[in-house]
């Protein structure tokens, strides 16, 4: 966000209109240290674009990648659970590719029809 053209100050209104947010959010950036200016302690407050683009490159926080954060959940919620059946689950695999490490099952199936392998019913 650039303002080259936009100069001077802009009341809390016009402030939420160049940010695209509710005046309210502008209100709640001022209480999180988002300068403002006054001429008396009573008059209007002001504040400058390039303050409003400066304190919000100041709150941008860094983008997450969500399948670690998944794959951190999971793996806690396998280990709390192998604790609390003795160990005898197995680990989650790691991610190899589409299918996340487990065996396609249809793959699996015709590879055992090609050598011959049939299940027997009631084994």
């Amino acid at each position: 966000m650039t303002t080259p053209f936009l100069t001077g100050f802009l009341d809390k209104l016009a402030a939420a209109q160049f940010a695209c947010v509710s005046v309210r959010t502008v209100e709640r950036w001022i209480r999180d240290g988002l300068p403002v200016y006054r001429e008396t302690p009573h008059s209007k407050m002001l504040v400058k674009p390039a303050d409003i683009e400066a304190f919000l490159q100041r709150q941008q926080r860094p983008q997450q990648d969500l399948t670690q954060i998944i794959d951190e959940i999971v793996d806690e919620v396998m280990a709390t659970r192998n604790k609390a059946v003795g160990d005898r689950t197995p680990q989650r695999p790691k991610r190899k590719g589409k299918n996340d490490g487990w065996p396609d099952t249809n793959q699996a199936d015709s590879t055992k029809k090609a050598q011959g392998i049939t299940r027997t019913p009631g084994l």
